[in-house]
């Protein structure tokens, strides 16, 4: 079968969906399927960008069983609608909520998203389409891939989709690595500086806890996937500060070298990995300084790294493809 996967970033590009959809393109080829990889077309005006990759998703269309696309949005709404003219089966994986993150970009308010749906707000008229038209292909789609139950029970009230369509289908597991000691109290959380991943506040309750603990260091630099996977392995905890997360893949790569992490209490994370880390409100620096200088203490470091190094459990890019695959049938 021909598999068309609609992505916003493919390598050399880096970033999750990269590695999702390069991940995927070869356990669909491993599966003994033609799998075409649509990456998005950038470099041009916004609006044109969106027509030429509505044309190309279109042409490669062509005899398709069906199409995934990566996200809600950017290649979305373009695959979609390619999708409804050339009459194929349409499929979306969920892994964030772009209405949230572009509303707190521009508000700069600290709103967690189990907090976002539950009273009106005054969007633009560019978040009014992001919505109209998020609801549109959650209901047009023949399957939903959403990675967390967390995000379903969110969205299902909101956009009211039909929930039969709805899977879940969790992020990629690697096998566990052999844990490497600390090479000092280094706590690791590097990521974009931006409003939701709520940086500022960690940054305050962090100096607050090294006035008491000078030992300690908190490295934010951004680096390429290998240096900061080997950093994670030499680091004493990795926090990830952020107002909300769905489903951190950097609690993940956490857990897979053996190191305990700190995030928000707002996430569906917990329901695969609540054993091996500490999960708070992090709009608070009181609640952010408290869960630090917890991990700061041995009795508690170590009940979190046996749990990390205890973890089995593994999910494949062949087990994410088999998971798509049988939802499509």
């Amino acid at each position: 079968m021909r598999i068309v996967i609609a992505t916003p970033f493919y390598p050399p590009q880096l970033g999750v969906l990269a590695t999702y959809a390069a991940g995927l393109e070869q356990a669909f080829k491993k599966a003994g399927h033609e799998a075409i990889v649509v990456p998005f077309s950038r470099g041009l005006p916004p609006g044109l960008q969106h027509l030429v990759y509505f044309l190309r998703v279109f042409l490669a269309l062509r005899g398709a069983g069906f199409v995934l696309a990566l996200d809600t949005w950017s290649v979305g709404m373009p695959a979609f609608f390619a999708a409804r003219l050339r009459g194929t089966p349409f499929a979306v994986r969920i892994g964030g909520d772009f209405l949230w993150e572009s509303y707190i970009g521009r508000t700069k308010e600290p709103i967690r998203l189990s907090d976002f749906y539950t009273k009106e707000r005054d969007f633009t008229l560019k978040e009014r389409l992001i919505f109209q038209g998020t609801r549109t292909i959650l209901h047009g789609a023949r399957a939903l891939f959403f990675n967390t139950r967390f995000q379903i029970g969110l969205w299902q009230p909101i956009y009211g989709f039909d929930g039969t369509k709805a899977h879940v289908l969790e992020n990629f597991y690697p096998t566990h690595e052999v844990s490497e000691p600390s090479h000092g109290r280094v706590f690791v959380s590097a990521g974009r500086h931006i409003a939701l991943k709520n940086y500022a506040e960690l940054e305050r309750a962090f100096a607050r806890v090294k006035e008491k603990h000078p030992d300690i260091d908190l490295d934010e630099r951004l680096l390429p996937p290998p240096e900061h996977l080997a950093r994670i392995r030499k680091s004493h905890a990795i926090i990830i500060p952020s107002l909300s997360e769905v489903s951190s893949n950097t609690a993940i790569d956490a857990v897979a070298a053996g190191k305990p992490f700190i995030m928000t209490d707002d996430t569906g994370t917990k329901e695969r990995l609540a054993a091996c880390g500490l999960f708070v409100d992090t709009r608070s620096e009181a609640a952010l300084a408290q869960a630090i200088e917890s991990v700061l203490e041995s009795e508690t470091y170590e009940r979190l790294a046996a749990a990390t190094r205890a973890f089995s459990f593994t999910h494949s890019w062949d087990d994410i493809a088999r998971e798509v695959l049988k939802a499509m049938k």
